[in-house]
């Protein structure tokens, strides 16, 4: 059984993982932007709910289920300045979205900390409408730095769960042949895959080059941008599927 309020809190203690989120809102939101969806479902809004940034929403409605107490009051505080959203406090699947249907769901930084993970995924297809997009996104065992620790025999392979893994409570970690083979096996059709955000080391050492100016917002930058030039080895992996 996840403890929700200790996985807030171990989160907002990571530093380097406010950037890593950064950038996770940076791509969805450019995914946003590109899709335009009407009806939103956001299961597990974080630290920073990505409504407050969604620049000239075109959405009807914006749903988003939060089970942490502190971050769904901050949701439902920042909800007021936006129109058309509704927060929930409530683990997902709930009874309290009444079997509602969208055109989007958004499950970024989630999946792999799930225990029964089919469920949660075939959970979200009673979700969907006919034609929904669902926005997938986990870490990648294929990231660089992963596959850095595996060569340096830190790990024995770029699936092993690591002491960070267990501390945030995460359950597995996925390359993309295990996530659309999960997907694929639940009834979804995969439409589109990536990674994005070249991570050379881990969170605790990324912190510490940017707290010791090593490097700086523009190398940051940069690793973002070169996620095209390593297409298979961004730090965060994401698929767009929909139902078949």
């Amino acid at each position: 059984m996840r403890d929700i309020e200790q996985y807030a809190k171990d989160y907002s203690e990571e530093g380097f993982e406010t950037i890593q989120e950064k950038y996770r809102r940076r791509k969805l939101l450019e995914i946003l932007e590109e899709f335009k969806p009407e009806e939103i479902l956001d299961i597990g809004c974080g630290m920073k709910p990505l409504f407050t940034e969604i620049k000239n929403p075109s959405f009807q409605k914006y749903v988003c289920i939060e089970p942490s107490s502190e971050l769904f009051n901050n949701a439902k505080k920042e909800s007021k300045k936006v129109e058309k959203v509704q927060c929930i406090n409530d683990f997902y699947p709930s009874k309290k979205l009444n079997s509602e249907k969208f055109d989007f769901i958004i499950c970024s930084s989630l999946l792999h900390e799930i225990e029964n993970q089919i469920e949660f995924v075939n959970a979200i297809k009673e979700n969907c409408k006919k034609g929904a997009f669902v926005y997938f996104c986990v870490p990648n065992a294929n990231s660089f730095h992963r596959i850095l620790a595996a060569r340096m025999g830190i790990i024995k392979d770029v699936l092993q769960i690591t002491e960070r893994n267990v501390i945030l409570q995460q359950n597995n970690v996925f390359d993309k042949k295990i996530l659309i083979s999960m997907l694929e096996k639940c009834g979804f059709e995969i439409k589109e895959t990536g990674t994005f955000f070249i991570k050379p080391f881990t969170h605790s050492q990324m912190f510490k080059a940017l707290n010791e100016k090593i490097i700086d917002e523009k190398v940051i930058e940069g690793l973002y941008n070169c996620s095209k030039d390593f297409s298979e080895n961004g730090s965060e992996l994401y698929v767009i599927a929909t139902i078949k």
